[in-house]
């Protein structure tokens, strides 16, 4: 049959067959997957006879294109969409979007944090040849856990900043580590059993251009346990650099802003730290002076709305703490002063003391019939800081206040606003010390 001929004939042919095709599901192959084939190529038809990649999405699934992976790393591929579940063990965890569907028997299911779960970390930093912070010193580091939560397995997280941890040097008393890992600044410890309990360890500093500091939280598979935070912050001697992030008043329990320092000459610390020349300690057994910095630390930090703020000598909050003479906090937004307080000492008074470049007896500035209590002055302006507590200077309680007693959410804004709190250990007299340690401890907002 010549070919003018055959054309005809065939052509009822060829309209049955295209009607066949469509009526079996296959869409015309103007179109591809559901994702758009020209930003995911590999999804192209497999059978296309276009030239080109498709420009549209496929309405119906082409019966010739090869199956989408699922996002999860199955041990075997997928028999089934995922509105049913998978039929195998995932080998991985989901990188993508939960299943809308039921729940693969592989354990893709989301892990919460239990709210009613109060487990939470302390931290303490302690210079093992005392302050002054060096180079090179040996830190004792003791990190515990505290509160109640189910006996599961659990991790704290580490993060360190101009310290270096040694993971080989850790012990744990309560709960068992099964795996401590550093890497740089940040660190793991995984336990079969996160419960209470305590571990030690040492770190050493590697550098004093910043502060020593070191943060902890606790962890449950894909959560952080709320409020679970501590920290710990340690100051070379002399220096002045801030922490190079922000404390959350919000997330963490406690925060150790000093160290026990040792009792030792005013005149070693006037050395090395200098004096506050824009203060004057007025009304004490001593003449009028510029009081002398022991220690001084300075970092950001937030309050959150509500949040109480108290001083503690322990992350615990389970004992008193001293400073001979004062503990000056300033807070400054934007390098502005908002607000500055300090703790304080009363004295029975006595008039042996002697004045000599006053030409009259200390007994006039505080006189035996009433006692003192010391305060600071700013020279500049004549102003006198507030006290935010007051001691009794001798026996029984010498300088000591209470963990919780001393509040200082005063001096902080609630209002979400970070600010830079300077808390300084100021001594006037013969010495200074302050002991055991200082921390900032945050209630719940």
């Amino acid at each position: 049959m010549t070919l003018h001929r055959l054309i005809p004939a065939l052509l009822p042919l060829l309209l049955a067959c295209a009607a066949t095709d469509l009526s079996n599901g296959k869409a015309p192959d103007v179109a591809t997957d559901t994702d758009e084939d020209t930003n995911r190529p590999g999804l192209n038809d497999t059978t296309n006879s276009d030239a080109n990649s498709d420009t549209s999405v496929d309405t119906a699934a082409d019966s010739s294109d090869t199956a989408v992976a699922d996002t999860e790393a199955d041990s075997t591929a997928d028999t089934a969409a995922d509105t049913t579940a998978d039929s195998s063990a995932d080998t991985a965890v989901d990188t993508g979007p939960a299943d809308t569907g039921a729940t693969d028997t592989g354990g893709d299911t989301a892990v919460s944090c239990d709210e009613g779960e109060t487990l939470y970390a302390g931290v303490r930093l302690v210079d093992r040849n005392g302050d002054p912070l060096e180079e090179g010193d040996l830190l004792d580091v003791t990190i515990e856990v505290m509160g109640a939560g189910p006996a599961t397995a659990g991790e704290l997280r580490l993060e360190s900043w101009s310290i270096s941890i040694d993971p080989a040097s850790f012990s744990a008393t309560g709960l068992a580590l099964s795996g401590v890992s550093v890497t740089g600044p940040r660190a793991t410890m995984q336990t079969d059993a996160l419960r209470p309990g305590r571990i030690t360890g040492t770190a050493m500093v590697v550098s004093t251009s910043e502060l020593a500091g070191l943060t902890v939280s606790l962890h449950r598979e894909r959560c952080e346990l709320p409020r679970s935070r501590a920290a710990a912050v340690l100051q070379a001697i002399g220096g002045g650099s801030k922490i190079p992030f922000c404390i959350d008043g919000a997330a963490y329990r406690s925060l150790q802003v000093a160290p026990a320092v040792t009792l030792r000459s005013t005149q070693q610390y006037l050395t090395a730290n200098g004096a506050r020349n824009d203060l004057f300690a007025e009304n004490f057994i001593f003449c009028p002076q510029a009081p002398t910095i022991v220690h001084q630390v300075e970092l950001c930090i937030t309050r959150a709305p509500g949040q109480t703020m108290t001083l503690a000598g322990s992350y615990a909050g389970d004992s008193r703490w001293e400073v001979d003479d004062f503990a000056l906090f300033e807070t400054r937004s934007r390098g502005v002063l908002f607000a500055d307080g300090f703790t304080t000492q009363h004295h029975p008074g006595d008039n042996n003391f002697w004045c000599g470049a006053l030409g009259e007896p200390a007994g006039h500035l505080c006189p035996a019939s009433t006692g003192c209590v010391a305060s600071l002055r700013e020279v500049a302006t004549g102003r006198m800081l507030t006290p935010i507590a007051t001691t009794e200077a001798l026996a029984p309680t010498l300088r000591r206040f209470d963990d919780g007693a001393v509040h200082v959410e005063s001096l902080l804004p609630d209002d979400g606003r970070s600010v830079d709190l300077t808390v300084t250990a100021l001594d006037t007299g013969i010495e200074g010390n302050l002991g055991p340690g200082l921390y900032l401890l945050m209630g719940p907002p």
